[in-house]
Formats: C-alpha cells, sequence, structure tokens
C-alpha cells in the first residue's frame, strides 16, 4: 500500500522561506449514483435538444434541396427538348450538305462537263437530235429529227 502512495513534494529552501512539505490533495469523486437527479436529468434534456435540434435542421436542408430539384426539372426538360430540335435539324442539314458535295464534285468532274452545261444552260450539244411530234393523225406519228439548232415548226 505505501508503494501506491506518491512521495511528498521537496521544495529547495531558500534563505528568506520556510520548506513545506506538501501531500497533493485527493479531489472529492462522487460516484454517478450519488449525483443528484437533477442533473442527470438535465444532461438528458440537452442531448434530446441536441439530436431534435439536428433532425429539424437537417429536415430543412432536405426539404430546401428537394424544393430546389422540383424547380430545375422543368429547365432540364426544356433544354432536353431543345436538344433533341437541334439533332434533328442537324441531320438534315447534314443530308442537304452531303447532297450540295455530290453536285459540286459532279461539276468538276471531267467526265461530266457536256451533261452539266446542258442542265445549267440553254445550250445542248451540236450532235444531239431533238425529237418533235407533229401534230396529226395519232395513229401516225412522223418523228422529226432535225437538228437541235433549228427551231421547231
Amino acid at each position: 500500500m505505501n508503494a501506491l502512495k506518491t512521495p511528498p513534494q521537496v521544495v529547495e529552501a531558500t534563505p528568506n522561506r520556510r520548506v513545506s512539505h506538501r501531500r497533493p490533495r485527493k479531489r472529492s469523486q462522487t460516484h454517478p449514483s450519488r449525483q443528484p437527479q437533477a442533473k442527470k436529468a438535465t444532461s438528458h434534456r440537452t442531448a434530446a435538444l441536441e439530436a431534435t435540434t439536428k433532425i429539424a435542421v437537417n429536415t430543412l436542408i432536405s426539404v430546401v434541396a428537394v424544393s430546389a430539384l422540383a424547380h430545375l426539372l422543368p429547365y432540364q426538360r426544356q433544354g432536353y427538348q431543345q436538344l433533341q430540335e437541334m439533332q434533328g435539324y442537324l441531320e438534315k442539314q447534314e443530308s442537304e450538305v452531303e447532297t450540295l458535295r455530290s453536285q459540286f464534285q459532279r461539276s468538276f468532274a471531267p467526265s461530266a462537263t457536256k451533261r452539266v452545261m446542258q442542265e445549267q444552260t440553254y445550250l445542248q450539244d451540236p450532235q444531239r437530235r431533238r425529237i418533235l411530234f407533229k401534230e396529226g393523225n395519232q395513229s401516225n406519228h412522223r418523228f422529226s429529227t432535225e437538228p437541235f439548232s433549228q427551231s421547231p415548226q
């Protein structure tokens, strides 16, 4: 039992002071069962109040988040519809670009020069003959093979 006791503190003496041997004071410790009931009830109330406050704040934050999402949903739907419209327009424009690209390539192809010239101007190939139907009997059609440069009669 003496081994558990702390040795007394020794303070060196100064010429004007007295040396004192003090023992550390024991703190009074009260057993939890000996605490008054009012302290227990107060600590339980504060814990309950703290938990209730946390739940209320978290509920408030959740309500605000759900409300914000509800306000954002129409904008998201509108953006999605605009995206669909733009994708449709893009597909249409891509097909038009492809058509124009093929026409452009055909316009500069050396083998198609005469054909493009005939499509875009009134000029025709001089060796090409025009077929004209003449008025008259339906059963007896005569075909004219006049050169294209002459006007129809």
